[in-house]
């Protein structure tokens, strides 16, 4: 988790391209933004990326 309040969080948001509040980055092993989702997420959608990594 990242807060986008958070002064000290800015590097990483500037890396990452996070702009707003409610906006989600999947990051790979070798630090490589997988997919990115705005707003509400669905934790199945999650699992079904984060399992298709894992089999990679």
């Amino acid at each position: 988790m990242l807060d986008v309040d958070d002064s000290e969080s800015a590097g990483t948001r500037n890396q990452l391209g996070i702009t707003a509040q409610a906006q989600y980055v999947l990051v790979d092993s070798a630090g490589q933004i997988v997919t990115r989702w705005f707003g509400v997420i669905d934790e199945a959608q999650i699992a079904s990326e984060i399992e298709g990594l894992l089999q990679s």
